[in-house]
């Protein structure tokens, strides 16, 4: 048998050339403004939400506050001998744990001390009671290796 070949050409112009160049930079470019728009809008959105949470507190978040009971005398390292010493560790979550929210940073959440049964009654919305916890375990863990 012989040999078969068959070649087509198609002659190919330079505008045509430059078209087709020109259409897959400008589909490129597209595509990569598509992606920075959508990075740059989940950036915008994440940071937006963390400013906005740490400079303020608005009244729909006063309404997702849920109160709580800490039993302080069930840290045994912890357990405050006076209203004093309760107040004392009060302060202290104030001072490290979502330190905008509390109502004298003017924020909506409250904390009490009950010294009859050794209690914190915090106020707080669920993240700030997630604090409080991670708080108050991460001193229960410290002092147990301070005092075996």
């Amino acid at each position: 048998m012989e040999k078969f070949e068959f070649n087509i050409s198609i002659p190919i112009s330079r505008k045509t050339k430059f078209g087709m160049k020109g259409l897959l930079i400008l589909v490129l470019l597209v595509a990569v403004g598509f992606a920075a728009f959508r990075f740059g809008n989940n950036q915008g959105r994440e940071n937006g939400y963390a400013a906005g949470y740490e400079e303020g507190w608005s009244e729909s978040m006063a309404s997702k506050l849920t109160e709580k009971n800490y039993r302080i005398s069930d840290y045994s390292e912890m357990s405050p001998q006076s209203f004093g010493d309760l107040m004392k560790l009060a302060e202290e979550i104030r001072r490290e744990v979502e330190t905008t929210s509390w109502e004298h940073n003017g924020g909506p959440a409250k904390i009490d001390g009950y010294p009859q049964d050794l209690s914190l009654i915090i106020k707080q919305t669920q993240r700030g009671h997630k604090a409080v916890e991670h708080f108050l375990n991460n001193r229960r863990s410290q002092s147990e290796f301070i005092d075996p």
